[in-house]
């Protein structure tokens, strides 16, 4: 679904560390960043042994550390998967410390996606889950993570009415939008919810809410958010990664954690050259273009992190993870693309 708000070692064993390196799927992840089948920049770079970009020689570790934090859980970026994970663990009774490098949590998009919730239910939509899903697969040419495809189709019920119970409890509502496409061959599926509030909720979030109700719920279960503290180094004892450093105005910070480290850090459409290497077609709309804010924020932190830590990108086609048509028109429809040209682009 187009509405989803969706990351050494090997692909695999890296998004398999559980609870040593999770990686939270609400970004995109390792496989959502990975260099084009056969390009010639990852072709070169694999011929001749060499890096062929600066962020593929990992940094000397940094020993200057100013101070420590200990807590069980270390969470890196505090956008809607950084703060949906606070909130979650913190709410499980978790000691939980979430970094971010901005000055403020980060809410972004219109709604999200969920295969079925009470919303759902009460409007009588029921999503056949079996054909839903192996017609998404099919849609990805099956090249698609089949687990995180299960996984989501298994659990967004249960994630989704946990989310709508925080928006009701400040006084708000969702609508499950109607506006998918019904197109036999590239259907979608009717789950996309919008989140509404009154005036008087007390909110500041100006598109998705998600990401602002996790957050003041998760401070209220005690996590502790740290903003304008960059992560630039995972730590690791052995294979396993246990924290991170961050630069602060104080100096390095390390940030050790007892139960996992977890990667929210978004995309790479900040870091133009990293576009470039693993998402062409992306860097083809130059910087600043960007729905999302703060506008450059994410520059493939975490991605860049991890293979420092052993984790390799997945070597399969990376495409572009939002409506390349800046929203022109509904990109939930199946409209025929044309380039410039007058040629066609895509199916």
């Amino acid at each position: 679904m187009s509405e989803i708000t969706k990351s050494g070692l090997s692909r695999r064993a890296f998004l398999g560390l559980g609870a040593t390196a999770a990686v939270a799927a609400g970004a995109a992840g390792l496989a959502g960043c990975s260099p084009a089948a056969g390009s010639s920049d990852s072709s070169e770079s694999a011929a001749t042994g060499q890096a062929q970009y600066a962020w593929e020689v990992a940094p000397e570790p940094i020993t200057d550390i100013a101070s420590t934090v200990d807590a069980d859980i270390l969470i890196i970026g505090a956008g809607i998967a950084g703060c949906a994970c606070a909130c979650s663990a913190a709410e499980k009774g978790g000691s939980v410390t979430v970094v971010e490098k901005s000055p403020s949590w980060n809410g972004r998009g219109g709604g999200f996606g969920a295969i079925n919730s009470r919303y759902m239910d009460e409007l009588g939509i029921k999503v056949d889950k079996v054909n839903a899903k192996q017609h998404w697969i099919a849609q990805c040419a099956s090249r698609a993570n089949e687990d995180l495809i299960v996984k989501f189709f298994n659990n967004s019920e249960e994630a989704s009415n946990w989310l709508l119970d925080k928006a009701e409890a400040r006084g708000g509502s969702a609508m499950v939008g109607a506006f998918y496409s019904h197109d036999d061959v590239y259907a979608e599926q009717p789950g996309y919810h919008m989140l509404m509030f009154p005036e008087d909720a007390g909110l500041t979030s100006t598109g998705f809410a998600g990401a602002e109700l996790c957050y003041l719920d998760a401070v209220e279960a005690g996590a502790q958010f740290v903003f304008d503290s960059p992560a630039i180094q995972l730590v690791k004892d052995g294979n396993k990664v246990i924290g991170c450093v961050c630069e602060t105005s104080d100096g390095y910070v390390q940030y050790n954690a007892s139960k996992g480290v977890v990667l929210c850090t978004g995309d790479i459409g900040g870091d133009i050259e990293m576009c470039k290497a693993y998402a062409p077609i992306c860097a083809e709309y130059g910087q600043p273009r960007s729905q999302y804010t703060p506008v450059g924020v994410n520059t493939g932190d975490g991605h860049k992190m991890g293979m420092w830590a052993g984790a390799q990108m997945c070597p399969a086609s990376h495409t572009k993870m939002v409506h390349g048509e800046s929203a022109a028109v509904r990109f939930e429809m199946p409209y025929l693309f044309l380039d410039r040209h007058g040629n066609r682009f895509m199916d």
